[in-house]
């Protein structure tokens, strides 16, 4: 009898220790009074102490394979668990002792090795509601770039490990949940805070890519586009340029405009005859008459128009798309974008420009230049946010080119007047895209010769000194700037 006593007044203890003690810890099991249950008291109350006691991982419901980690809390299917000594407990979870959730998606496993420095980054930027990282896939380290919409749109690259600071404004059901498209971009507005890109590999899987669902923007081809193209005589480059744009070109409701400079090839004036009695209401002819200067002569040809759509397009140009006008129209018809631009490809095959990056040093430069599209990072192969398109193909509002003022004339004649233009855009609180399913043959400055004054790389640098840190691309990673046709060696040297 007085055994028994004792044993109902150890369990009362024991259990009212707990209660004390563990409050947020319960065994997933049904308990005995034995050596093993006693052993496993231990266990939950030396779990209470973890490794990383402000975080709790987020598990998708669609995880077939275990957490490894160990002696940290998560959080699957509605349920809070525990990992401590290679067991798993469920456990009660004060919502309110979580500073970070770590979202990890199903078939992705944390780096270990790299998670201290991952907390201390994440701890050290409270102003961060959202932040993502790079990843290894397939034993490759992946090199994310900077938020980028129409890339999160298309791609989800964002997955693998998203941290998001605990507020009022996250919803646990949501973010356990399989992360939907467009999930972190809607959360982002949600919390009124830009996904940040921290540069640390912070998980692994397998497979090629994070590419699902792909749609793209609708577009209803109602709005007109005048295409602006510069030129002056070089028949052998005008020739190919206006044939393959109206051979083509399947968006409806275009029109072109030769800015002429001046020519005085036979050849080239038949040519404009040409397209005149071909084509008319479609082709017109505007006459510039002074010294060569691509921002006047491209802001004569807008201003004279009456088009939604002001699409610049060199002369050395040569359209192998049929959809490409209707590709850049899909990205210029979504909320807050400025500038579109297309893959521009030399005769090769190999990359003049699918983005412009920017640099402090450097000023700007081609993306991936001289690259084949095969060694193209495979997320740049889809629209993304660049800081700059080339205005050797810029589709771009006319409303929006008229407000930012176009072109600068008198700074930038010749060179960096698409990219101040880009950058002017950004300031007015717009992102510029890239669409590199929209391509073009580009013989580049054929007509008069890569030509960029140092006083227009100067008045860059003067002008756009403190917005020249590229905003897009991973600052780890060397994209192949070209640096013979858009830079100057840094200060100093």
């Amino acid at each position: 009898m007085f055994i028994q006593q004792a044993v109902h007044f150890f369990i009362k203890c024991l259990k009212s220790f707990k209660r004390r003690i563990t409050k947020q810890v319960e065994v997933v099991s049904d308990l005995y009074i034995d050596k093993e249950t006693i052993n496993r008291y231990e266990v939950l109350l030396a779990g209470l102490e973890l490794k990383y006691d402000k975080i709790c991982f987020v598990l998708g419901p669609s995880r077939t394979h275990s957490f490894e980690l160990d002696n940290v809390r998560f959080y699957h299917k509605g349920e809070f668990f525990l990992r401590k000594g290679g067991e798993t407990y469920k456990i009660k979870c004060d919502l309110s002792e979580v500073d970070y959730w770590y979202c990890l998606e199903s078939d992705c496993s944390i780096l270990e090795k790299n998670l201290p420095e991952v907390t201390r980054v994440v701890s050290a930027n409270q102003s961060w509601g959202i932040m993502y990282f790079d990843g290894v896939i397939s034993g490759v380290r992946q090199f994310k770039p900077q938020w980028s919409p129409s890339l999160e749109e298309a791609t989800g690259y964002t997955r693998g490990l998203i941290v998001v600071k605990s507020s009022k404004g996250v919803n646990l059901n949501e973010i356990g949940q399989e992360r939907e498209k467009n999930w972190v971009d809607t959360l982002s507005k949600q919390l009124n805070s830009v996904p940040a890109l921290i540069p640390i590999p912070a998980y692994e899987c397998n497979g090629s890519s994070f590419v699902r669902n792909i749609k793209r923007p609708s577009c209803q081809l109602k709005k007109t586009v005048e295409i602006i193209i510069p030129s002056k005589d070089a028949y052998g480059l005008v020739s190919v340029c206006l044939r393959s744009v109206f051979e083509m070109t399947s968006y409806p409701d275009f029109k072109v405009c030769i800015v002429d400079n001046n020519s005085s090839d036979g050849a080239v004036l038949d040519l404009y005859g040409e397209f005149l009695e071909k084509f008319p209401g479609r082709f017109r002819l505007v006459y510039y008459k002074d010294y060569f200067n691509f921002g006047k002569m491209v802001n004569l040809g807008v201003a004279s128009s009456d088009a939604d759509y002001t699409l610049l397009l060199n002369n050395d140009t040569k359209v192998i798309s049929h959809n490409w006008v209707q590709d850049l129209i899909e990205y210029g018809e979504l909320p807050g974008v400025g500038a579109v631009g297309a893959c521009l490809l030399y005769g090769n095959g190999r990359i003049q420009h699918i983005g412009v990056d920017v640099d402090p040093h450097y000023v700007a430069g081609h993306s991936f230049h001289m690259k084949t599209i095969d060694e193209v990072d495979p997320l740049m192969r889809y629209p993304h946010e660049v800081s700059a398109v080339t205005g050797a193909c810029l589709l771009c509002l006319r409303e929006k080119y008229l407000e930012v003022g176009g072109f600068d004339e008198f700074n930038f004649p010749n060179g960096y007047g698409d990219v101040d233009f880009c950058l002017k855009l950004l300031d007015l609180g717009l992102r510029n895209i890239v669409v590199p399913g929209a391509k073009l043959f580009h013989y580049e400055s054929v007509t008069r010769g890569v030509n960029i004054e140092y006083a227009e790389r100067i008045a860059m640098r003067t002008k756009w000194r403190a917005d020249l840190l590229d905003r897009y691309r991973s600052q780890l990673l060397d994209i192949g700037r070209n640096v013979d046709s858009h830079s100057l060696p840094p200060w100093g040297k």
